[in-house]
């Protein structure tokens, strides 16, 4: 890793920091919010992140994808004040919720896209896994144990995470502006407008066979994961018997697991193949959901989610590779930002988390997870086969 990719990784690293992680809830209704003021904040920042997510795509494409990070880093910094100096009022909490909206925005598309082309200036691009993996590996790493020191800096006093946080993100915007970011090649061509490019950038999605079925692939791979890790892990494992001040210890060990998957997902990748890749992501999450269903101890069920755990972010870096390697330097973070935007908006990743949530209030929870496994190998196979029969007939119109 050169000297450029290393401040990149420091700065990304210290946006990776999270002495609030384990605690913004407790913290939103220590200054004076309800649980539902918590999902008016949610709705907003998902508002938000529909709005922004493809003009700053856009804008990173424009006007540099570092610049794109600095201003998502820059929102993230302003919240963490807002928190830190305020109360409970509903303007705050608008404020926050676009605020946090524009953090993921800005950064959704233009992180892996810089990493790519900083990469591909110095004829690397084909290391990109292993050092998005290592990037990734350190960034969790980070979040472990920032967010254990979080939990009991909160009991010192509940405001003391969020002014660490100020310092670490101020450390993150300093060192990413030491970061040189490639010029895009003299022959790449921007259209005229930027309401052209946004719309260009979701034609791409729809045209491109490849990117349209990444776009389906990642959707379907991640929502149930991220059902299960949202809506119902916490609660989960206090129905098992855990204590609740032991659940955060259990979760860094989750994220442990996280960024042992991260930092060896590229030896996976160059041992299996594309193809094998695929399928072993697929196969081996719907087998952890079923066996998910059959487990009752704690323990058991503990494992099972540390490889869970594991599975997402493998799985999550093997789709950003291949997402990067369909798409053109000039266009990555624009058409990133619109396959995020495809999949939390048109393609029903909110409806799909929305019905987990529902079903889990209804539903046996053994049920749920057996049937999830089912759907996951089902669907994810079906996309695979769709992959192969499309690469099958182009390989047959080629010879044509």
């Amino acid at each position: 890793m050169n000297s450029n990719l290393r401040k990149l990784a420091c700065s990304h690293i210290a946006y990776r920091i999270g002495f609030i992680n384990a605690i913004y809830i407790l913290f939103f209704q220590y200054i004076g919010f309800t649980f539902e003021s918590i999902g008016v904040f949610e709705a907003i920042t998902s508002i938000t992140i529909l709005l922004v997510d493809i003009p700053s795509g856009v804008f990173a494409d424009r006007q540099g994808r570092k610049n794109s990070i600095l201003l998502s880093y820059f929102s993230w910094f302003l919240l963490m004040i807002l928190f830190a100096i305020s109360s409970a009022n509903w303007i705050i909490l608008i404020c926050a919720g676009i605020l946090n909206g524009c953090d993921f925005a800005f950064r959704s598309g233009a992180d892996s896209a810089l990493i790519y082309d900083i990469l591909q200036s110095e004829g690397q691009s084909d290391t990109f896994l292993k050092v998005k993996g290592q990037f990734s590996s350190l960034g969790l790493l980070a979040t472990t144990f920032s967010m254990l020191l979080g939990g009991f800096l909160f009991v010192i006093n509940p405001r003391i995470p969020y002014y660490c946080q100020i310092v670490t993100m101020g450390c993150a915007i300093l060192l990413l502006s030491f970061v040189h970011e490639p010029p895009l090649k003299s022959s790449t061509k921007l259209t005229p407008s930027i309401y052209s490019q946004m719309k260009k950038s979701v034609s791409i999605v729809f045209k491109n066979r490849d990117i349209l079925w990444i776009t389906f692939f990642s959707l379907f791979f991640g929502v149930f994961i991220e059902s299960y890790w949202d809506i119902y892990s916490q609660f989960h494992f206090q129905e098992l018997g855990v204590s609740d001040q032991y659940i955060p210890f259990l979760f860094a060990f989750f994220l442990l697991l996280g960024a042992f998957g991260a930092s060896i997902v590229h030896k996976m990748v160059d041992f299996l193949g594309e193809r094998a890749t695929f399928y072993g992501v697929i196969v081996s999450q719907s087998l952890i959901f079923i066996f998910m269903g059959m487990i009752t101890s704690w323990w058991g069920m503990s494992i099972l989610v540390g490889l869970l755990v594991m599975n997402r972010e493998m799985g999550f870096l093997v789709i950003e590779n291949f997402e990067n390697l369909y798409i053109k330097s000039s266009q990555r973070a624009s058409v990133l930002s619109a396959m995020s935007s495809m999949r939390n908006s048109i393609f029903g990743g909110p409806v799909i988390i929305w019905f987990f949530g529902w079903l889990f209030d209804r539903i046996l929870f053994s049920s749920i997870m057996i049937w999830t496994g089912g759907i996951v190998i089902s669907i994810g196979v079906f996309l695979i086969l769709i992959k192969d029969r499309m690469h099958k007939k182009h390989n047959n119109d080629s010879r044509m």
